[in-house]
């Protein structure tokens, strides 16, 4: 009787947890990296996307109607595996668990896994990745500019307030290879922890404008006084702070994005498998051959790629 009661136990717990899985990766995310991404069902096993062509220029009409398409993305993403580090308990703790200390250490796993993607979207980023465009998504020399020309999205220069403006007015001047405006203004700040002060600061209501001794405002040097002012850009601007960004080479990393459009973003998830809780409970595991253990991971199969250059400004390392 007592080894029956054992294995109801421990099915109970096995299936509380791809019960508790399922709620989960099932509900919408809310995590950094899914505002920075644009996720998608992936149906085959490569992500193929379509780069983004020139918005459509209204114009006299003129012998033949004009037409264009897109240009195919050169560079198919191949869906992989990702896996989040695994559980490995003893049959004996799960089918003797009176407490419930084993659903609530698997509840607090799961919780830990709740926003799946985040590690390799935020290291994805700071690695700036190949975009839609053939180069790097932060890069000085995008081609399809205007008039055949290219086109530049990086900085080198920390966060303050003459580089937030010059990306504010780098991505709202964009213009596609028929001069037509891109249509582009940033909606978001990305930072990490060592500039969450100055973002705050830089998008709040106010801000303090140093004056020097012969009157000129946002002086950097002579500066004799410093008064307040209305910010500009002062609730224009979403402030998310990306504590991955704290890694010892990207900490003053900074980026202006445009989020307001939900099939453009800087990154795409092509979604093979979606993360889904897995239990290890089957007699013939080597688990349980070996070791009479149970295991508990959570898994998925997703093409992870740069996306959309448009869409970004800003400084990577």
């Amino acid at each position: 009787m007592p080894a029956l009661t054992g294995q109801l136990n421990s099915i109970n717990v096995n299936t509380e947890f791809t019960t508790m899985a399922n709620d989960i990766f099932n509900r919408r995310v809310n995590g950094p990296w899914s505002a920075l991404c644009k996720v998608m069902p992936l149906s085959g096993s490569t992500l193929e996307l379509d780069a983004i062509g020139p918005n459509p220029a209204v114009q006299k009409m003129l012998g033949s109607r004009p037409f264009s398409s897109l240009r195919a993305y050169s560079k198919p993403t191949p869906a992989v595996e990702y896996t989040a580090d695994g559980l490995e308990l003893p049959r004996s703790v799960v089918e003797g668990d009176k407490s419930g200390m084993v659903r609530g250490r698997l509840a607090d796993y799961l919780a830990a896994t709740a926003d799946f993607f985040e590690k390799p979207v935020i290291d994805l980023l700071l690695s700036n990745p190949i975009g839609i465009d053939g180069v790097s998504l932060l890069n000085d020399s995008h081609p399809f500019g205007a008039s055949g020309g290219t086109w530049d999205n990086r900085t080198t220069d920390a966060l303050s307030q003459s580089s937030l403006e010059a990306g504010i007015v780098a991505m709202r001047g964009l213009r596609f290879e028929n001069g037509e405006p891109a249509g582009f203004f940033p909606t978001h700040l990305v930072v990490g922890p060592a500039n969450e002060r100055e973002a705050l600061d830089l998008v709040g209501g106010d801000r303090m404008m140093p004056v020097s001794n012969a009157g000129a405002p946002d002086a950097a040097s002579n500066v004799v006084a410093a008064i307040a002012l209305r910010n500009w850009v002062g609730g224009r601007l979403q402030v998310i702070v990306v504590d991955r960004f704290a890694n010892g080479s990207n900490d003053n990393d900074w980026m202006l994005c445009d989020l307001s459009k939900p099939n453009v973003r800087p990154l795409a998830v092509g979604e093979l498998i979606a993360p889904a809780g897995v239990v290890v409970d089957d007699p013939q595991a080597e688990a349980m051959i070996q070791r009479a253990n149970y295991q508990y991971y959570v898994s998925a199969c997703a093409a992870i790629t740069g996306y959309a250059p448009h869409c970004i400004y800003g400084r990577v390392a």
